[in-house]
Formats: C-alpha cells, structure tokens, sequence
C-alpha cells in the first residue's frame, strides 16, 4: 500500500551547504527517496545531516512510502502468534519482532539499607505476547491481550 508520510526535519543546517537538513526520525526512508547522506555525528547521536534532491523552505517533507497493509501485518502477527517462539527479522523490507508471553515468579531481592540486609519480596508479573513492525516515522503494533489491540503510528498525510 502506497501511502505519503510527512517527515519532520529540525530545519536547515546550512554549515554543511545547500539543501542540508538534520534529520531524525525519517532518515532510512529519505534515503531510499533520493536523499544522499553528508554526515552522521556518531551512533550515539539521533540525527544525521542529509542533502535535500529539491529545493524546499518548509522543514516538512512528504515521501510515498510502500507499507504492508493492516490486514497483511495482522495476519502475519497471528501466524508468530500461533508458532509461539520469539521472532526478530524482517517482513515486506521492514523491520518486525515478535516477543511471546512472559510469565516471572515471584521472588524476593536482598536490600542493604543502614547496614541491615532485607529481602524485599517480588510480586509475580506477565507481559501479553506483543509484535512490532516500525520503519522511520511509522509503526505498527499489536498486543495480543483479551482483546488483541492493534495501534498504528506516523505522520500520514490525509488520515
């Protein structure tokens, strides 16, 4: 499914020419839209400086992107789902995890507080089985609680 998602930039970054922006989330997808890639500071950093192919004076950019539809990311959490094991890969190019239930015990963890040793009890806790599938600027997300909830996120334009 075509759709057109709107990438905010953080505006201009004229120190490194024309046409440059510093770019977070978004950067993957203007990449493969025609952007080119002048400097990203280091891994620790959110953001990279990329080279606009046109001319523009607003710091929002709209690029057609090719996402699976709803129907198609469901339907391939619910085949995850049904195998039970946790998945980290890909589907249709993008990024997707699928994380099963998990159950913890209760426990207790041992406190030292003014010199006393305390063991503090741990309730019991589970996560719901969850599934992710997120591109720059838009993901995708299903928890498969009673019921299964499904949440889709990114700037589209027209929705």
């Amino acid at each position: 499914m075509i759709v057109d998602l709107r990438i905010r930039t953080y505006g201009k970054a004229s120190r490194y020419g024309e046409n440059v922006y510093k770019v977070g989330e978004g950067a993957l997808i203007l990449a493969r839209n025609g952007w080119q890639i002048v400097r990203r500071p280091s891994m620790s950093f959110s953001y990279t400086y990329m080279r606009s192919p046109i001319v523009q004076r607003s710091k929002f950019f709209v690029v057609q992107v090719d996402i699976p539809t709803d129907e198609e990311l469901l339907s391939f959490a619910e085949e995850l789902h049904r195998r039970g094991e946790e998945f980290s890969g890909e589907f249709k190019g993008w990024a997707v995890r699928y994380t099963p239930r998990r159950v913890s015990a209760a426990s207790s963890r041992m406190v030292v507080s003014d010199g006393m040793t305390m063991f503090m009890p741990v309730a019991a806790s589970e996560s719901p089985a969850t599934f992710n599938c997120y591109g720059d600027g838009w993901g995708f997300f299903v928890s498969f609680e009673n019921p299964v909830r499904t949440h889709k996120d990114g700037d589209f334009v027209g929705s």
